[in-house]
């Protein structure tokens, strides 16, 4: 190969690398982003790539990100969901009574579901039946659900909801285990990950969402139910928190329900805004709020391994999350 022939070959390899890396900022931003601060985060500590480590990420990711699968879909359908937090703290209070009450670990397992999808319906109706906006329903069930399990907390068990010395051990498995150094959690996180990437790709109730949310009028031109479409996500939302519940519990085995998972919803939606979906609904992967989930995790792992005052974690969120919307925004 002469000196011509090996410059050109550069010039169409050189060529190439832009072109896929063009692509992959356009498309897939999020992994852009993931591999950044996962690459920054090593280079400032190298312990942060040990298999435990990453292993933490998973684990310490799982509870919101599976709250946040739930959320993508309501987005992805043009609306939003700010009770996903109380309901949170709501299934979790009842099922610890329902555990203590029954020493059933299959029935607070099914209570927690039935639950959880019955407060996404109720979330559903509202603002599908009713007619009111997502935003003021939300608001207003966040508010319901906080104000009930916290009463219902101090009129009867003193403040807080503890799961029982009959069923600690049993029921802490759930979530602390592991299967070949792999936690629960994050098999959980990833499995749950994967159903939702599969409904949302490869189904027509997937297909369903994303045209809901791109435009309502053509949707229901072509025959879809587009309340009907709603309903679901926010029942599905409201399942996943019921899972989610189960996993808190297990993991914390005791409530305050006052405080309990306080402000997770709003680490959903970032989540779901660096991954990618978009906040005007009809576009977006769940893959990507897989990954928003973990870079949310990374930055706060990278705080504490870099020495960064915890208070700041915040402002560098803030800063991924603009960084992450103009990126996306450059990209279209």
């Amino acid at each position: 190969m002469n000196k011509e022939n090996k410059l050109s070959f550069a010039k169409n390899w050189l060529s190439k690398v832009i072109e896929f890396i063009k692509y992959l900022w356009s498309n897939h931003s999020y992994i852009v982003v993931f591999l950044i601060i996962f690459v920054i985060s090593v280079v400032v500590n190298p312990n942060f790539a040990k298999w435990n480590s990453i292993m933490n990420i998973f684990k310490q990711s799982a509870i919101v990100g599976v709250i946040a699968l739930g959320m993508s879909l309501i987005i992805i359908t043009g609306k939003i969901d700010l009770s996903v937090g109380a309901t949170l703290a709501f299934v979790s209070g009842i099922s610890i009574v329902i555990l203590n009450s029954t020493g059933s670990i299959l029935l607070t397992v099914i209570f927690a579901l039935v639950f959880g999808t019955v407060l996404g319906l109720i979330n559903g109706v509202l603002v599908e039946r009713f007619r009111m906006e997502a935003f003021i329903a939300t608001l207003a069930t966040m508010l319901i659900f906080r104000a009930v399990v916290t009463y219902l907390a101090r009129e009867n068990l003193g403040a807080q909801y503890i799961v029982g010395d009959e069923v600690f051990q049993t029921y802490r498995q759930i979530a602390s285990g592991n299967l070949f150094g792999v936690p629960y959690l994050a098999i959980y996180f990833l499995l749950l990950g994967g159903l939702m990437v599969f409904i949302t790709t490869q189904t027509k109730l997937g297909k369903y969402f994303f045209a809901v949310g791109s435009n309502e009028k053509a949707a229901a031109l072509a025959g879809i139910n587009v309340k009907k479409v709603r309903i679901i996500a926010y029942a599905i939302t409201g399942t996943l928190v019921g899972v989610s519940a189960i996993l808190y519990t297990s993991r914390l085995t005791a409530i305050q329900p006052s405080s309990a998972a306080l402000g997770m919803e709003l680490d959903a939606i970032a989540a779901c805004v660096i991954g990618g979906i978009a906040m005007s609904g009809g576009r977006g992967k769940l893959l990507g709020t897989i990954f928003g989930v973990l870079i949310f995790q990374i930055i706060s792992t990278f705080v504490v391994f870099a020495g960064i005052p915890p208070l700041l974690v915040d402002v560098v969120k803030g800063f991924v999350i603009i960084f992450a919307v103009l990126s996306q925004r450059n990209g279209r």
